[in-house]
């Protein structure tokens, strides 16, 4: 079809692109209604009968970039997907996994399926986890709270679904101990514990008191 154009408008002289795109047009349906010697018909009847009829509406959506991938998924049940951390399902652990990032998202599969979609990170930390991927240890260790404030308020609740109070006048100073998902509290900066029903109950600074 180029050479077709070129070669019968070669000698023309065009003076604007709307001209020009005149001229071509003329050309494709000159192409398009020429009947092919060996078919006996023109390429715009097969079109219309073969064709159309097989033509599908267009998708809803625009189309969208994507770049796929394989990662195998780390002990930390993260997978790396341009430079920044997804997490999947702990159960997928050492599992090869395809990705499919765009511009928003990173969407990660296992065997054909979609396991778990994340929205695409450019900045901030580098990984993004799911609560609801962790185990439930580790789960457990992210919920425990961060400032002193809320550490003391549930440090009381602790004790007192156990038995004791805390006085918090005595509490300054304290360690929370995480070992293999079991919570551990001990106080390092004189006694804190009484026992609600017992009296009054000290203890020593080195001894650590299960929680969990």
């Amino acid at each position: 079809a180029q050479s077709y154009i070129l070669g019968r408008l070669r000698r023309q002289t065009f003076f604007s692109l709307a001209e020009a795109n005149q001229a071509i047009a003329g050309m494709v349906a000159r192409i398009n209604d020429h009947i092919m010697r060996r078919l006996g018909v023109s390429r715009r009847h097969l079109f219309d009968t073969i064709e159309r009829p097989a033509l599908a509406v267009l998708p809803d959506a625009d189309y969208e970039f994507a770049e796929w991938g394989f990662a195998r998924v780390s002990l930390d049940y993260h997978v790396e997907v341009c430079g920044y951390f997804y997490s999947v399902p702990h159960s997928l652990i050492r599992a090869q996994v395809d990705t499919r990032a765009t511009a928003r998202m990173i969407e990660i599969f296992f065997q054909g399926n979609r396991i778990t979609v994340h929205e695409r990170r450019y900045g901030g930390s580098r990984h993004g986890t799911n609560p609801e991927h962790m185990p439930s240890a580790h789960r457990r260790y992210a919920e425990w709270p961060t400032s002193s404030e809320s550490a003391i308020n549930e440090l009381c609740r602790f004790s007192k679904s156990r038995g004791f109070s805390i006085d918090g006048d005595q509490v300054d100073l304290y360690v929370c101990i995480w070992r293999e998902g079991v919570g551990y509290l001990t106080n390092v900066g004189g006694p804190c514990w009484q026992q609600a029903d017992q009296g009054q109950k000290h203890v020593s600074s080195h001894e650590v008191n299960a929680i969990n």
